[in-house]
């Protein structure tokens, strides 16, 4: 059977405190994770917690993004889920960026595919 929808989540550790705290940062990063996959915004969602980390949604045409910091463990947890199969560059393509953007190599991928 083909899979119907694709979730990969990304666990991020040892991270600049900063880097996750920047709502702004963090919002531009996951625009450009989803502009590399071809993948369309519908709706932009955050919410900044109090004193610190914050969680974002963008509802896409093809499903949602989501990622929720915790500055204080210098950690960061992405979720992507389509409803088709990202190809193999594309995958490499979010990992790098995602290393890149947030200043880290200690980032685990898990792959689902249903």
């Amino acid at each position: 059977m083909k899979p119907v929808f694709s979730t990969i989540s990304y666990g991020l550790y040892d991270i600049e405190s900063s880097l996750v705290e920047d709502g702004f940062c963090v919002e531009k990063i996951l625009e450009e994770i989803v502009a590399k996959t071809g993948l369309h915004i519908v709706k932009k969602q955050k919410h900044e917690f109090s004193p610190q980390g914050l969680s974002m949604t963008f509802i896409l045409a093809e499903s949602h993004i989501a990622i929720h910091t915790y500055p204080e463990l210098k950690s960061a947890y992405i979720t992507l889920t389509t409803c088709h199969k990202l190809n193999e560059l594309q995958r490499k393509e979010i990992l790098e960026k995602i290393k890149n953007s947030f200043n880290t190599d200690n980032v685990i991928e898990k792959i689902v595919n249903v």
